[in-house]
């Protein structure tokens, strides 16, 4: 929420304060948050649903080492989502289960593309396996050193 100040600034308009917002994080942040999950769902959903990349083919197993490493990212925004708390973490982590199975149905209607359940254990995995890792990086990071006390 912007707090007026009262006091004219430059120009004689007054300034408006950025305030935190619930979760500690300013508009600003929150704004970059949701700029960058929103570039990263629209290159997804572009990428699942091209129906050729030039002649291009990632071959049956590269294809779901793609699936996994685009689906990890999901991980990352779930921590740094504006809301923190496990409750979002998974919610958005479920967002994006969602969103690889939606896109699979979805591949059934494109030309050249098939719905997969490989493809799609490969976007959940990646997003579980994502979670795990920063979890465990997360709680190594904030665990006091030895050599401090």
């Amino acid at each position: 929420m912007d707090r007026d100040s009262g006091e004219p600034g430059p120009g004689g308009f007054r300034q408006v304060q950025d305030v935190k917002m619930r979760g500690g994080l300013s508009r600003e942040k929150a704004s970059r948050f949701w700029i960058s999950f929103c570039c990263w769902c629209s290159l997804v959903v572009f990428l699942s649903l091209k129906s050729s990349f030039g002649g291009l083919s990632a071959g049956p197993g590269l294809d779901n080492v793609f699936h996994f490493l685009f689906y990890m990212p999901f991980a990352v925004f779930s921590y740094k989502h504006p809301r923190k708390g496990l409750v979002t973490r998974l919610l958005v982590a479920l967002f994006a289960v969602n969103l690889g199975f939606m896109l699979e149905l979805l591949q059934r209607r494109v030309a050249g593309r098939a719905f997969n359940w490989f493809d799609f254990l490969a976007d959940a995995l990646g997003v579980a396996f994502g979670l795990l890792v920063i979890g465990i990086w997360f709680q190594i990071k904030m665990k006091p050193s030895a050599s401090s006390s």
